[in-house]
This record gives structure tokens, C-alpha cells and sequence, in this order.
């Protein structure tokens, strides 16, 4: 008896140590903001005396890599450029830069790969979050206060829009973007902005020039669609809530987490049918991941509490 009970904890221990791999990795991959098919398509124009060029640029992720044990999405650049050059005229370049190495941790962090193998952190979304107006700007290097703040909309998701000392619609940083544009100054010889962002099928424009207009990146490594899949197996509605969530999903059983915006373990429970509802009215406000099992792995989405 006491043998069988030795072996029952054993593997209760490797099932809980399993379970904490396969989340801890699913958390780099999947959680929150980023995904395969986010793209950030990018106008810049500069002027030096001899040259002027303007640039339509696209930025996007292609497969993943490991790295001292942390998954970095690989990121590529591809790059149309225009030069209206003195001497040699206008001419037409193509580009293509990377990889380079993204990732998000589960405190809505966003840390680059530098060439030397050590990290830096590029932006935090809970700075942004809580960025109100007055406070120092929230990103390295930006010697101004905010000014502003702002919700834009991509798809049916809020994102917060903090602005520097320079305010037009493409210009300051989104949580979950990035920077948009010029945050404390404007350009005199060179701007840079974001036109337009896209994940799954939403999409945000933050200037006039055509989203069309910008490189497709071919793919060679993952598909852009690949979550659009994991959509389709899990609808959630309505989000941001105030109290119930309803979940619409392929599966007649599966079970769920809800994690709070640090981390933490916060609610669990199962589905038993393909329609169900998760009653969360009485969590704080603020931002929650919810992960449902899915083909062996954890699939997870946003939610907002009103």
C-alpha cells in the first residue's frame, strides 16, 4: 500500500512538473499581445543634402528559435526603398534584415535579443497601462512627460495610446505595439512612423498611406494563419466584461486558467459543453489571461474586467 502510494505522488510530481514546462513555454509563444502574424508596416523618409529616399517598410515574425532557455520569436524587416538621388537619379532597393530575436514574458514585457546574447527590455505594457498624464514618459530615453492619453481599437480589443510632447494620431506608443511615431520631438530631416499594425485579421492605421502599399513578407517558417485556427476553437464574448464570460468553443470538454496580469494563478475549472459561461464578477478590475487546453498544448486569450 505504501509503495502505491509512493508511486501515485511520483506522478502527481511529474504531472504538476510537466504541466509547468509546457505552460512556462506556451507563456513565451502565446500569451497576450503577440503572435505569428503580427506586422508592423512602416513609412520613413529622410533627406541628406544629396539624397532623399522614403522607405516602406515591414516588419513580422517567421518561426521561433530557443536561446538560453528563453523562445524568441524571429523577427524580419523587409524593406522597399525609393532614392531620389542628385547624381544617379531615382532608383528602387529591396531589402530584407534579420532575424532578429523578440519576446514577451508574462508581465507584458518586451525584451530584444542585442548581438552580444544579452537582453534588453524594448518597451513594458504595464507602464504604459499605467502611465497617466504628467508622469515621465514610459520608455527609455524619452525626456518629456506624458500629455495625453488616449483608447484606440484594433478589432474589438482597447489598447491605451500615451503621448509625449508631440501629439498627432501617429505618434506616441500603444501598449501591445509599440512606439507609433515621434514621442518627445519632432523630426527635422528624418521621421519615422508607424502606418499601420495587424494581427489575425484586425487591423490599426494610424496615418493615411495605404496599408496595401507596404512589402508581403513571404513566410518560410510559420504561417500567418496559424492562430486564426486557435480563434475559431475558442470565442470569447463579451470582452472587456463586467462579470460574465461566455465561451463559445469547438470542444464539448475542456479545461481552463485564468492568471491575473502578473502571473498568478487566480481561478480554474472545466467546460463540459461547447456553449458555457465563466462568472469573474468578482475579480478586480484590470487585465487577465485566460489558457485553455488544446491539442496538447495551452491556447491563450485577453480579457479585460470592467
Amino acid at each position: 500500500m505504501l509503495n502505491q502510494t509512493i508511486e501515485t505522488m511520483k506522478k502527481g510530481i511529474v504531472f504538476v512538473f510537466v504541466l509547468f514546462i509546457n505552460l512556462a513555454y506556451s507563456q513565451v509563444t502565446y500569451f497576450n499581445y503577440f503572435d505569428y502574424s503580427c506586422e508592423w508596416k512602416i513609412y520613413a523618409a529622410g533627406w541628406t543634402g544629396i539624397n532623399a529616399y522614403d522607405s516602406y517598410e515591414t516588419v513580422y515574425f517567421d518561426g521561433d528559435t530557443t536561446i538560453n532557455g528563453n523562445v524568441y520569436y524571429r523577427q524580419f524587416r523587409q524593406v522597399e526603398e525609393t532614392n531620389y538621388n542628385t547624381f544617379m537619379g531615382t532608383y528602387t532597393e529591396n531589402f530584407l534584415y534579420g532575424p532578429g530575436y523578440v519576446r514577451e514574458d508574462n508581465t507584458g514585457k518586451i525584451w530584444y535579443l542585442a548581438n552580444d546574447s544579452t537582453e534588453y527590455l524594448n518597451f513594458d505594457n504595464q507602464a504604459i497601462l499605467s502611465a497617466q498624464v504628467g508622469d515621465t514618459f514610459p520608455y527609455q530615453g524619452s525626456p518629456c512627460q506624458v500629455q495625453s492619453t488616449q483608447t484606440v481599437m484594433l478589432g474589438t480589443t482597447p489598447l491605451k495610446q500615451v503621448f509625449g510632447s508631440y501629439i498627432t494620431s501617429n505618434s506616441g506608443i500603444v501598449e501591445g505595439i509599440g512606439v507609433v511615431g515621434n514621442l518627445c520631438s519632432t523630426g527635422v530631416e528624418y521621421e519615422r512612423y508607424l502606418n499601420c499594425y495587424s494581427k489575425q485579421t484586425d487591423e490599426i492605421q494610424f496615418h493615411n498611406l495605404n496599408c496595401t502599399d507596404f512589402p508581403v513578407p513571404v513566410r518560410l517558417n510559420v504561417t500567418a494563419g496559424l492562430d486564426n485556427m486557435e480563434k475559431e476553437i475558442f470565442e470569447l464574448y463579451p470582452n472587456p466584461t463586467n462579470g460574465i464570460l461566455h465561451i463559445n468553443s469547438l470542444n464539448e470538454e475542456t479545461g481552463y486558467k485564468i492568471f491575473n496580469n502578473f502571473g498568478s494563478l487566480v481561478g480554474t475549472g472545466d467546460l463540459k459543453n461547447t456553449e458555457s459561461s465563466i462568472d469573474i464578477s468578482t475579480y478586480n478590475q484590470g487585465i487577465y489571461f485566460i489558457a485553455f487546453k488544446s491539442e496538447g498544448k495551452e491556447v491563450y486569450r485577453k480579457i479585460i474586467k470592467l
